[in-house]
């Protein structure tokens, strides 16, 4: 994979645009997005889950990004239970949430190192992980997403990811592949980091 600007090595994915950036275009987010959110004080630089901006002269609303559902109509649960290893890092995949407009992933991660908190200023919040996951059935599908609810600190994490489209009625598998971790900063006195992975899951749904 390779940074969308220079195409040098990316070290990790934009969390505006979800293209991916190298050591000199970004941290977190992508320079195009920096500098567009530096014109635009008021925005997060996320994509927005629950907003939808209708264009101009009422025209249709913006598309909803890839992994925006409401999950209000649940259809079942898959339990999963699997755990891989990889690069010092234990991730487990827990369980599987059926909706009608896509479906969330509940994983558990641990690491065998506390995450790592800025070495300078005032005591901030350590690195948050956020899984960059490929997911696909059977059939070939595709499924897109990004994160949802997390917790946790040091060397234990809690998560959800959310995807979309919904899962195809006639899938019987699907493949999860986490391939890498990224570690984001919230701290200007630390960039964030990439813990390559992957850690793959075989997902039995019927």
């Amino acid at each position: 994979m390779n940074c969308h600007i220079c195409s040098a090595p990316a070290i990790g994915q934009c969390q505006s645009c979800w293209k991916f950036y190298c050591a000199t275009h970004g941290d977190v987010f992508c320079e195009r997005c920096q500098e567009s959110r530096s014109r635009s004080p008021s925005s997060s630089g996320l994509p927005s889950a629950g907003l939808h901006v209708l264009g101009r002269g009422g025209g249709p609303p913006t598309p909803r990004p890839p992994g925006f559902m409401e999950a209000k109509v649940l259809q079942g649960v898959v339990a999963i239970g699997e755990t891989r290893q990889a690069d010092g890092a234990e991730v487990s995949m827990l369980s599987l949430e059926r909706y009608d407009d896509g479906f969330i992933l509940h994983y558990r991660l641990l690491t065998d190192e506390p995450a790592p908190r800025p070495p300078v200023g005032p005591p901030h919040m350590p690195l948050v992980p956020t899984l960059l996951l490929n997911v696909k059935d059977d059939l070939g599908n595709e499924y897109r997403g990004g994160p949802g609810g997390w917790g946790g600190s040091d060397r234990q994490w809690r998560g959800e990811a959310r995807l979309t489209p919904p899962l195809a009625e006639e899938a019987s598998r699907l493949e999860v592949r986490v391939e890498e971790i990224q570690w984001l900063s919230h701290s200007p006195s630390q960039r964030s980091r990439v813990q390559p992975g992957p850690w793959v899951f075989d997902v039995r749904l019927r």
